[in-house]
């Protein structure tokens, strides 16, 4: 853990830390609007499987190009808008968590999220409030890398102009705070508002 006078930059995911989500009504959505019918499961694994082959979520691929392959290969019956709706129609604010990174002391703050296109301009178009606190904004189709390759992290770093041990990352999965840890930052694995609150406390940030 650092100390407060050793935080200057506060970095923050974003799916499950400020927007909790829940894609079972995409993966719902997206078996009705495909060959796959009430298993929505089986179409969200293909999905998953396109997606993460085209390397929708680090830039390889367009929105159009990801929709245009769903349609091919999956029998995909929509307009991109009526897609991008039922693929992204997930996320919620967590008033509480944004509150907190929002009134932390630190200098810099920069939000970095493992995302794709469609989500990202659906999230950029609908929670702008939550986005404004951020002095940058390092999703992974315009890094063109996915947490917790160390090349994210210095991503950052070249944004921020700081030193590894000035970053403090506030991360739902502990992967991705093992690898800020393993690069030089401090982290923290978010659960809920409470226990953040707590750890931010405790580093003297709040």
């Amino acid at each position: 853990m650092m100390s407060a006078s050793a935080c200057r930059v506060i970095v923050s995911d974003l799916g499950k830390v400020l927007l909790p989500f829940d894609f079972a009504p995409a993966k719902r959505w997206l078996g009705e609007r495909t060959r796959f019918g009430a298993d929505g499961e089986a179409a969200w694994r293909a999905a998953s499987a396109i997606y993460e082959e085209a390397g929708f979520a680090v830039g390889r691929c367009s929105a159009a190009d990801f929709i245009e392959r769903l349609r091919r290969e999956l029998g995909l019956r929509a307009t991109d808008e009526e897609f991008s709706s039922g693929w992204s129609d997930v996320f919620w604010t967590d008033e509480a968590t944004v509150g907190l990174v929002a009134a932390a002391q630190a200098q810099q703050r920069v939000l970095l999220s493992n995302t794709d296109p469609i989500h990202w301009g659906w999230i950029v178009s609908r929670f702008g409030e939550c986005l404004a606190m951020f002095d940058y904004l390092a999703p992974s189709q315009e890094t063109g890398v996915l947490k917790p390759r160390p090349e994210a992290y210095a991503a950052v770093e070249r944004l921020t102009g700081r030193p590894p041990s000035e970053h403090l990352l506030i991360d739902d999965l502990e992967a991705n705070v093992e690898g800020a840890r393993a690069v030089g930052w401090d982290g923290i694995v978010h659960t809920t508002a409470e226990a953040l609150q707590r750890e931010l406390t405790l580093r003297g940030l709040l």
